[in-house]
């Protein structure tokens, strides 16, 4: 964490969109000392009660997108949900003034490891089984982001592991995350009236792999894989056998046993778990499950533990 940038002491900070997030956003540079203004195109948005009982000093500037939200501003914090083409978003662009997101925010002051999972399909299910695995091997994690609780409201000294979902939106304001293992777990066309057009929407889902830690990246997924520099770490999941020793895939006849029936979760060669025990069907949830385990594997996390608990994940 660079103490310095966790500082808002003397910053008069917009905050744009005042749903869960922009709650947690809001409490966190108030105990930062941070001045607060808060806008919404809505004009009763979701925690604006909360807002007036717990903050009624604090202004806002609700219903409006207009460029004269930004007089006296030194950076903005917006919420996933808010379009980065509002005219005084653009505008903002153009003043270069900084335009953060809670993830943003939390990269400068989470002092715990963080596994980060994005990606167009079965982010949810892949942070839940990294969280139950974690969980199960007696450490202390907090789980959330883009589901469940924001990730601001889940920093605690006492954490030794954060797992956070991610999304595109949140990931487009995202510069000085690293998290200790991260997964793109697959790319297809998704939110591109928000984004323009699919390589960029790949180009922020890959941005997961900012920093050095473990890459895990989908060997089935072209859009999803990252360019990498060759002494990264990297832990590779696919629903084909498994390449390296270290990675992970399927062992069997895949095609010729369609319920799963003779194939196996594998480390390299070494077979991990039947297809069929697994109490989540289809292959969607094996590479759901490969993933989980490889993010698991690069953290440290006990791998009889992680099969364990896929045993008995319901989903």
């Amino acid at each position: 964490m660079n103490a310095q940038a966790d500082d808002y002491r003397g910053k008069t900070i917009l905050i744009a969109g005042l749903g869960q997030t922009g709650w947690s956003c809001l409490r966190h540079l108030h105990g930062r000392g941070a001045e607060l203004l808060v806008t919404d195109t809505r004009e009763a948005p979701p925690c604006l009660a909360d807002l007036q009982r717990d903050f009624p000093r604090i202004e806002t500037r609700l219903g409006r997108d207009d460029t004269g939200l930004l007089d006296g501003v030194d950076m903005l914090v917006v919420s996933p949900g808010v379009d980065l083409r509002l005219p005084f978003l653009l505008e903002a662009k153009q003043r270069r003034l900084p335009v953060l997101g809670d993830i943003e925010l939390f990269a400068r002051a989470a002092r715990a490891p963080v596994v980060a999972i994005t990606g167009s399909n079965g982010k949810t299910t892949v942070t839940t089984l990294v969280g139950e695995m974690a969980k199960a091997a007696g450490l202390r994690v907090a789980v959330g982001g883009n589901i469940g609780t924001p990730a601001l409201a889940l920093l605690d000294e006492d954490v030794e592991l954060y797992v956070l979902e991610l999304s595109s939106f949140q990931l487009e304001l995202t510069a000085s995350l690293e998290p200790a293992a991260a997964v793109a777990l697959n790319v297809s066309a998704d939110h591109i009236d928000r984004h323009g057009s699919l390589d960029y929407y790949a180009a922020l889902k890959t941005s997961v792999y900012h920093g050095i830690g473990v890459a895990v990246v989908n060997r089935d997924d072209v859009l999803a894989q990252p360019l990498l520099d060759a002494e990264r770490p990297r832990i590779s999941f696919g629903l084909d056998v498994p390449p390296r020793e270290n990675d992970y895939g399927l062992l069997g006849n895949i095609n010729g046993e369609a319920k799963g029936k003779g194939v196996s979760l594998a480390r390299g060669q070494e077979a991990l778990l039947p297809l069929d025990a697994l109490h989540v069907h289809g292959l969607h949830n094996a590479a759901n499950a490969l993933a989980a385990l490889a993010l698991g594997d690069a953290v440290g996390l006990d791998r009889d533990g992680m099969l364990k608990l896929l045993r008995e994940f319901p989903g």
